[in-house]
């Protein structure tokens, strides 16, 4: 997070101070968790193999526990002051940002009335040429000075954003003394605190990646496999934020988004085949040779391939067949294994598009087709172009900025949060 010149600083002191107060909420609970086992180990009225092993082990737990509280507490602190110091700082960079205002136009006034007086008096002449030559001088003295005030007010900002940047200094401080300092007390960060970042950079880079080379076999289901490892650590991370407080929407979307990392590549087959089963029943009804012309099936696979189709869309169980095609399918499955057909076939279509490959067939019978599968369908093509523009737009090595919200989950996520969708990068 950076700060411009002349700009209002960045930071959301309310937020900071929300987290610093929950974090202070888990020391306090912390120190009466550690009293209650202090008061279980110090109880001596009661003996027997049992209590007293309870007796020690509350003893070995109080210890333990204590040594996280001052990480908590200290943790709070640092940020409830850098919050305010943060709030303070915002405040001076406004009104540092409104004297600039006021004093670039006054300091560009003078300057202009400096270059009048200074051309009026080399071109003065008779008695008025002392008078207009002491006049250029106070506008050239009043220049400097509107200039000079300008300069204070750029330095007002330039103060405020110090306060910041100081304040930000002494949190950091102060917080890696206990997680990493003299105050750490052997507390040691687990394999998720060392490797978590390093694992979700991986498979979130496999999502960048994979809107080029998905297609090359074997590759694109190993970078199926990262994607979905990447999609089950959101779920996993959305479901403990939502226990501390936290979105339940996040954890439910996230659900969805592991649910669609794996068999969306299903889903949209279903939905392709679904409406090329619906155009080709309506096609049946055009003549024999316009009918091959379209489709491109001719005699000899006429039979087989409507016989396929009337069993997609006559039979008595078509949701369990639904299923059956979504997520009974291995999602790994590689479709061709030959790789230039594969690269040919990824060539005709790059942004993985699901439906008719013949347009004048599509325009032949699309009339002919429910709207409803032309509307599922069209939601699908359009979340598959989508999500590939915000997967270009996502920077795998900064987990705090933001993709653009494109795909139509993405969009609900955000609306669900109460904000807009992201629409622009930066």
């Amino acid at each position: 997070m950076s700060d411009s010149e002349c700009n209002p600083l960045e930071g959301e002191p309310s937020l900071l101070r929300s987290k610093a107060e929950h974090y202070e909420q888990i020391g306090y609970a912390i120190l009466r968790s550690v009293a209650t086992l202090d008061a279980i180990h110090s109880e001596s009225d009661m003996t027997s193999k049992a209590i007293n092993a309870i007796r020690d082990k509350s003893g070995e737990v109080s210890e333990d526990i204590k040594k996280a509280q001052r990480r908590y507490s200290q943790t709070a602190q640092a940020l409830i002051a850098y919050s305010a110091d943060l709030r303070s700082a915002q405040d001076a960079a406004n009104i540092a940002i409104r004297h600039i205002g006021a004093k670039a136009d006054a300091a560009e006034a003078a300057s202009r009335a400096a270059d009048t007086a200074s051309t009026k008096a080399e071109s003065a002449t008779g008695p008025d040429t002392t008078a207009d030559h002491t006049a250029a001088t106070q506008a050239h003295d009043d220049a400097i000075a509107a200039s000079g005030e300008l300069t204070a007010a750029h330095n007002e900002w330039r103060a405020a954003l110090e306060q910041k940047n100081t304040a930000a200094g002494v949190a950091v401080k102060a917080i890696v003394e206990v997680v990493d300092g003299k105050y750490k007390n052997g507390l040691e960060d687990s394999f998720w605190d060392d490797w978590g970042d390093f694992i979700k950079t991986v498979c979130e880079w496999a999502g960048v990646l994979a809107i080029f080379l998905a297609w090359v076999p074997f590759l694109g289901q190993a970078l199926l496999i990262l994607a979905i490892i990447g999609a089950a650590i959101n779920v996993a991370e959305s479901f403990m934020k939502a226990m501390n407080g936290g979105s339940w929407a996040d954890f439910g979307f996230a659900c969805v988004g592991l649910v669609l990392t794996v068999f969306g590549g299903n889903i949209g087959k279903y939905l392709g085949k679904l409406v090329k089963a619906k155009g080709l029943t309506a096609a049946m009804k055009l003549p024999r040779k316009q009918f091959t012309a379209l489709t491109g099936i001719t005699r000899g696979q006429k039979g087989k391939e409507l016989a396929d189709v009337q069993k997609m869309l006559n039979s008595p169980k078509k949701l369990p067949n639904a299923m059956k095609e979504v997520f009974g399918k291995n999602p790994f499955s590689v479709s061709e294994k030959n790789l230039g057909a594969a690269f040919t076939k990824f060539r005709q279509n790059p942004f993985g598009i699901s439906g008719f490959d013949n347009p004048a067939f599509a325009s032949q019978i699309t009339s002919e087709i429910p709207m409803g599968a032309k509307v599922a369908l069209g939601v699908w093509n359009y979340r598959a172009v989508a999500g590939k523009i915000e997967g270009l737009t996502n920077n795998p090595f900064d987990h705090t900025d933001k993709p653009i919200s494109l795909k139509p989950e993405t969009v609900l996520k955000d609306l669900a949060n109460g904000r807009l969708p992201k629409v622009t990068i930066g």
